[in-house]
Parts: structure tokens; sequence; C-alpha cells
């Protein structure tokens, strides 16, 4: 190992690397908190190489971000007296500077998942660190399951230190079962001052009112000044607000993002001659070190990857930067003195921010670290022991993403475009497009979609204009945005004439750059693209956003995963009966608003036959002008009705459509006569006084019943309900039925009279008074639990007395009755001893 630079400065990590060695020679994990500018990054790494455990293997440490990996290599490359490649290297994505007698690898997220897929028992490797750990990626929570694996299978031997600024090192000692060192915070009070009142300035004027005012206040009125700003746009346009300013006072303005140059980093990293402005991401809050720093301003915002809704692909968004998140920014002011920061929003504000980052495993797709999981060996990704685990709604979620987009095999694993989709560096969706567009000829095309779909809209307000001769109604708006940039490409991204386009070059340059990196993992093939390729290969990235035209004419669709969308007015797609919604925005539940298809391309309807995912179905349904159950043969794309004919109905399934629809009004749908309500009334009757003799009547069955081999409402109607209800009821509870509640009873009269069983006071049975002389007493039914009730009537058929006890009613009423009534009927037989007179259907006296 090369010696140390004799110029190396003592750092807080230096007192305990002693420690830290010991830990990991008795016990393989170890978890170091340790804040930012301690010295965990650049010193840990060579202490590590003379362990005996390393027997000559690399140290590789898995840094957040392309400026921390460069910058740490450097670093350790000037403090052990060598050059950057040498004992110490990096490798990030599209540069690298390693060699064979490279120890120390500083590497990012996605190279070391694939340094595992290639090397699953990471020979050569002796130890790894996962750096800035706090961060949470979901990278870095994949590739800490990923490396516990390794440890625990093949590689026991293998030290796996999980380093942190601000980690709450417990659940990751109890998930590695590894020792926490911690090291305290060595840093100076600073001094933080909040906005009074809340701004709607834009971010760049704001920040550079803020480095203007802040620049006065740096203790002692010296040090270099650090500003925080989402992203590369803003910091530049910071730059060019501060430009005046800093040439006026001799103030050099220096930027620090992923997007410069390894030497303009390095300016910006290393103490210069005079005290400075540094304009900086979120990647100078812990990643790397900053010196002479004494003032912070900090814009509160920060770029964080979200799963967008609208496209269904994971993409940065600027939102406000956590509590947690800020305190780390403002300590880097006080970390060599007393420090003083501003922060651009108020103390009030302050109170609606979160308290920390949520964690990527939380809130981003999951099917891109699923793919990498099955690659791995897991046949079964929801066996994969997360540190965190995921929610299992979204693990489903995203395995159905894996099937459906032709990536995982129907008995487990990845098919060949699986795993051709897992060495590329894009989402599995935006895979299967470059995959399927290389297929069919249109590999570039394919990777300037997916630089599109990854990048935030072009558009400036969608405006959908086009250069001079330009087409504004097209077949597909995403090949349309593909014309645009290379439009905008052909002048240099000239903002001008970009704005004129309607475009935002600083998005479109971006689009440019991705897809021209992108398009080296692609063939083009020579003859040609085939017709509708990009379109064909949209449509398989996002099969579940196919859409239907709901008429010709409309711009209203129907979605394939249910639902409807209205086409953006603004959309060249005017034609087509089918599209892809690429872009999806608004209808949310509980918005009360129809979904906006912002972007849409083109779908012919044979590729909808040949996706695998079409079913052929018969559906039945309610005809309610008809009365009938119909049939309809359907062929469908998920929720999509591609073609449908009329069919005669399956009686199976005919059957419970007509018997539901007659549920929902049996009574006024089957009009039944008096007779079968009268009989529906006896069985119940009698149920509720002999329970566990005969069971209460119900509609459901008896409806399903008569429905059985039938579709239509007027067959049922012609089915004799009273004979239809009294066979339902086994012979046992018929012979009951008729003996314990009889339809009729025979009055002293000799007529037979029919019962009432609808009242709650028990069968009635109605008769003029003259028809019950000589009855003492009335009939007991329901096995003599209950007694027939008269109700007795006049000779105008008006009611005189209801009454279960005849006898009572004779000796106590009836002489008050027959006094009144033989004064109003005196042609009638109203005798003084009832029970000794003749009873008779005849109302009048005989004649003698």
């Amino acid at each position: 190992m090369a010696k140390p630079s004799p110029n190396l400065i003592p750092l807080p990590i230096d007192e305990r690397l002693g420690d830290i060695l010991t830990s990991l020679e008795q016990n393989p994990a170890l978890v170091l908190i340790s804040p930012p500018g301690t010295g965990k990054t650049t010193r840990v790494p060579p202490s590590l190489l003379d362990a005996p455990w390393m027997e000559g293997k690399k140290c590789v440490i898995l840094e957040p971000r392309r400026v921390a990996a460069r910058g740490a290599a450097q670093r350790v490359a000037y403090e052990t007296g060598g050059k950057v490649g040498e004992l110490a290297g990096y490798r990030v994505r599209l540069d690298r500077k390693e060699s064979e007698s490279t120890r120390i690898l500083f590497i990012t997220e996605g190279i070391m998942t694939s340094l595992i897929q290639r090397d699953p028992f990471l020979e050569g490797v002796g130890a790894v660190i996962l750096d800035e750990f706090h961060e949470r990626s979901l990278e870095s929570d994949l590739a800490l399951g990923m490396l516990r694996e390794v440890r625990e299978g093949a590689r026991p031997d293998l030290r796996i230190i999980v380093a942190s600024a601000t980690l709450d090192g417990g659940p990751v000692a109890e998930y590695l079962d590894a020792e926490v060192i911690k090291l305290e915070e060595p840093g100076y009070p600073v001094e933080v001052e909040h906005l009074k009142a809340p701004s709607r300035e834009p971010v760049e004027k704001l920040t550079a009112a803020g480095v203007k005012s802040a620049w006065l206040k740096r203790p002692g009125g010296s040090g270099d000044l650090l500003a925080f700003l989402p992203g590369a746009g803003e910091i530049r346009r910071t730059a060019r607000e501060l430009e005046g300013w800093g040439n006026r006072l001799g103030i050099e303005v220096l930027t620090l993002h992923s997007n410069l140059s390894p030497s303009a980093q390095e300016r910006a990293l290393t103490t210069g001659e005079s005290d400075r402005v540094i304009l900086s991401t979120n990647v100078a809050e812990s990643s790397v070190t900053i010196p002479s720093l004494t003032a912070v301003v900090d814009s509160g915002l920060v770029k964080t990857l979200i799963s967008d809704p609208t496209t269904l692909i994971d993409r940065l968004e600027t939102v406000q930067a956590s509590r947690h998140s800020a305190a780390q920014r403002s300590g880097r002011a006080g970390r060599t003195g007393p420090g003083y920061a501003l922060r651009l929003w108020t103390k009030h504000e302050d109170l609606s921010r979160p308290e920390r980052a949520e964690p990527e495993v939380r809130r981003v797709d999951l099917s891109r670290a699923l793919l990498e999981i099955i690659a791995w060996g897991h046949s079964d990704p929801e066996s994969f022991k997360w540190f965190e685990t995921p929610e299992p709604h979204r693990v489903k979620r995203a395995v159905a993403l894996l099937s459906s987009l032709g990536l995982t095999a129907p008995g487990g694993g990845l098919t060949a475009m699986g795993k051709r989709a897992a060495t590329l560096p894009l989402s599995p969706r935006l895979s299967r497009l470059i995959i399927e567009a290389e297929r069919l000829g249109a590999g570039e095309e394919g990777a300037l979609a997916c630089a599109l779909l990854e990048e935030r809209e072009i558009m400036l307000s969608g405006r959908i204009d086009g250069p001079s001769g330009m087409a504004t109604s097209h077949r597909c708006d995403v090949e349309h945005r593909i014309e645009l940039v290379e439009e905008c490409a052909k002048r240099r991204f000239d903002h001008a004439f970009c704005r004129a386009l309607g475009v935002d070059a600083g998005r479109a340059r971006r689009v440019h750059l991705q897809a021209r990196t992108l398009a080296r993992k692609v063939m083009t093939d020579a003859s040609g693209a085939e017709k509708d390729a990009l379109s064909r290969a949209i449509f398989s990235s996002f099969p579940e956003r196919a859409a239907k035209r709901r008429s010709p004419s409309s711009d209203r669709f129907l979605l394939a995963e249910g639902g409807g969308a209205k086409l953006d007015p603004q959309s060249g797609v005017i034609r087509s009966e089918y599209v892809t919604a690429v872009s999806l925005t608004g209808g949310a539940r509980g918005e009360g608003r129809e979904a906006i298809i912002r972007i849409a391309s083109p779908i012919d309807p044979a590729w909808l036959m040949e996706s695998g995912e079409v079913i052929e179905r018969t559906l039945h349904s309610w005809d309610s002008e008809r009365g009938r159950v119909v049939a309809s043969r359907i062929i469908a794309y998920r929720a999509l009705t591609l073609s449908e004919e009329r069919v005669a109905p399956d009686p199976s399934k005919a059957s419970p459509i007509l018997a539901s629809e007659l549920l929902k009004d049996p009574l006024r749908l089957l009009a039944p006569p008096n007779r079968a309500l009268a009989l529906i009334e006896r069985i119940n009757f009698l149920s509720k006084l002999l329970p566990g003799e005969i069971r209460q009547f119900e509609w459901e069955p008896f409806i399903e019943n008569i429905c059985i081999c039938k579709s239509s409402l007027d067959v049922v109607k012609g089915v004799d309900l009273y004979s239809a209800i009294l066979s339902a009821l086994p012979y046992e509870e018929q012979t009951l039925l008729r003996s314990e509640a009889p339809e009729s009873i025979s009055l002293a009269s000799g007529r037979k009279a029919t019962l009432d069983y609808s009242g709650e006071a028990g069968p009635v049975v109605e008769g003029k008074l003259q028809e019950f002389f000589s009855m003492r007493e009335l009939p007991r039914v329901a096995k003599g639990r209950a007694r027939v009730v008269a109700q007795l009537l006049s000779p105008a058929g008006r009611p005189l007395q209801v009454t279960s006890d005849l006898a009572a009613f004779w000796e106590n009423s009836y002489p008050e009755v027959r006094k009144e009534m033989r004064g109003r009927y005196p042609k009638h037989n109203w005798p003084e001893d009832p029970l000794g007179a003749t009873a008779s259907t005849r109302t009048t006296k005989p004649k003698k």
C-alpha cells in the first residue's frame, strides 16, 4: 500500500479506526455513524487494506452520487500519495478510472447490483461499504439485502459496513447482527435565520438575494458560502443572477452537480485562493465535504425520485426538503467554526415540512428491484429478505407488471427478454419499449421515446406546435415530440427557437443527451423500421393503458384498466379508434373530474389480438325493455370490447340473471294471484307457531327454482304460482299446512268461509252474524295454539264485532247488538237465543 501523504490532516475518525478494525475482526458486519466531515468516507477504506481478513482483496464503497464517488477517489488518492485509478479508483455510469492495482473502488448505485449479478461470490472483494445509507435509496436497500445473502451463503468472511451521518443504527444493526460505532457531532454552533414572510419569487432570484444577504453575515466576514438548490437548471439560473454581483466584488461563483465535468467538480471541492460562493445540489449535504465553509443558504428544495402516476414511470420531482435535511445543510456551516445559515422559508412554513424524507422503498415503483431480485435467483421475489419489507400489495402489483411485460416466465424466473431488460439502465417498462423498438428496427426512436418518458413534459404549457411546414395533426404524440427534439437539436437547443416551438430547451437537451447514451445499447436495422414500429413498442410497454374511442367522432375513450378518459385537445391522434394513453392525468377517485389523455399513441387492433391478453367470453345481461336475458359473444382485451355478436342465452347462465331481476320486486313482476298470496301467508303464519315443523316462505329459493332453464319474464309469468309454491313444500309440510292452517272452515250456516292469515291477530273468518248462530266457539288451528277470529258483519256487510270468543259475545254483547239491529233491519232474523237459532246464509226471517 502506498504511504500516506505527509500533508495528511487529522480527522475525528482517525481516533476510532482501531476500534473499527477490532470490531470487524470479531464481527463481519458494522454500522458506523459518523457526522459529515469526520473522514469516514476517505479514511476508513485505506485503514482496512492491511487487515488479515482482507488477504489482498478490494474494498468497494457504494456512494449515492457520481460526484461523491469521484471526489472520494480523488481525495483518497491524494492522501495516499498516488493518482486516481491506481490504489484508489472509481466506476460510475459512463466513466471509470481503475486498474489492476486498484484496491479501493468507489462505485455508484446500479453498478453495485450489476457487480453482484455478474459475480455472486464477489471474489476478490474483502469489504463493502454502503456510504450515506440514511438516504435510503431503493438501490442501496436492494444492495444491502443482496450483500447479506452473499455473506450468509457463499461468503461468511465478507465484511459489510453500513456508514451514515445521521442514520438510526439500531434497525440496521439488528438486520445485519452488527455492532454500532458512533462518533459524536464535532460541529460548532450555527446561527439559523428564516425569512420573515413567505416569498413567491422564483427560486433563482430568491436564492441569489439570500446569497448576497448571507455573504455579509458570515462569522468573521470570511469563509466560503454554500447554497443548496434542487437541480442543475436552478443552479445555472442562480449563477446568472449572481454573475454581475460576483464580478463587481471579485467573488468567484462555482457550481457543483453531477452533470459537471470531474475537473469542474474538483474546483468546488478544493480550497480556493479567496472566499467563494458554491451553488450545489444536495450532493453537498453529506456526500462530499467542502472545506472553509462558514455560511449556508438553503432553498429548502430537493429533487427526489417519485412514481409518476401519469406515465407510470419513476422520475425526479422537485419537492420540499425535510426538516432533518435542513438541519444537515445548516450544520455544514459549523464544521470548522461558528457558522451562519439562512433558510429561504418562514418558521411557520417549516411546520408543514416532513420530519424525514420517506425511503424510496415506500414510494417508487418496485418492478426494477424485483427484476434484479429474480435475476439474482429468487423465482419468488416475495421471498427476498428486505431491510424494510415493502407493502405486499405494491410487491404483487410489480410482479404482475413484470409478467404482463413478458419479462417473467409463468413458472418463475426471467424470460430471454427479461434477462436482456435486467442489463439495461431503465425501468422494466421502458426496457420492454426499447427492446421491442429494436426488434422492429426502430432502436434509435425507442431510445428517444424512453428518454422523453423519463423526463418531464417537454412541451411548454401543453402547447403542441411545430416549425414551419411541420404538421400539428399526426399519428403519434410521442413521435411528434421526437421530431420537435430533433428540430431543436439542429439549432443547438437555441432558447428562442425552442420557445417558438413550445418546447422547454433544457428538457429537450437532456432528452437528446440521454437518448444518445441509450442508443449505444441497441442495434439499428439498416433495412429500416417496420410501419408504426414505435407505436407498437409503446403499446407493448403500456399494455394496461390501451383505450378505445367511445364512438368514431368522440374525444372520449374507455380504458383497458377500467373507467374513462378524454383526449387532450392538443393531441394530434385524432383518427385512431384505439390508442395507448401514454400520459394520463386527473380523474382520481374523489376528484369528480374526467381523466385526460395528454400523450397518445395509436394502436392497430391487430396488436391487441396478438397480445396474448385477448379473451373470448359470452356475456349474459338483462334486457329490461324486452323483459328477458340476452347473450352476446364478446372478444375483449382486458376491459375493452373488440367485437360483439348476439347469441342464444345459455339456460344455466340466464336463470340466475332472471331470478336476480325478479327478486328486485317479485310482487310487482310476478303479480301472484290472491290464492297464491294467501298460501304464502298460511305458510308464514304456521312457521311462527310451529317453527321446527315448517319453514317460513322465502322468495329467493322459490324464484331460483321456478327460473331454472328459463330466460324470459313472460315464461315465468305462465307458471301456476299457487301450485308451484305448494309443491315446493315437502309432503309432510303440505299435510301439516292443510290440517293446521286450513284454507277455509265451515260455518254453522254450512258455508265454507276462507280464512285470512294476513293479520297479526291470527286467522280471521268473515261472515254475516246470522251464519254464526248456534256456534259456541270458533275452531283452533296450529295444533291448538291459535283460535280463529270471527269478524261478524251486519246484513249490509259492515263490521259489527271482532271476537275470538263467541260464547262471551252471545252472552254479553249480542243483546245490545240485537236491540240496535232490530230497529235498523226489522225484516232480518235477530232471535233472543242465538245459540238455539238455526244459522243460515240468509239474513231475513224464515217465512212461517
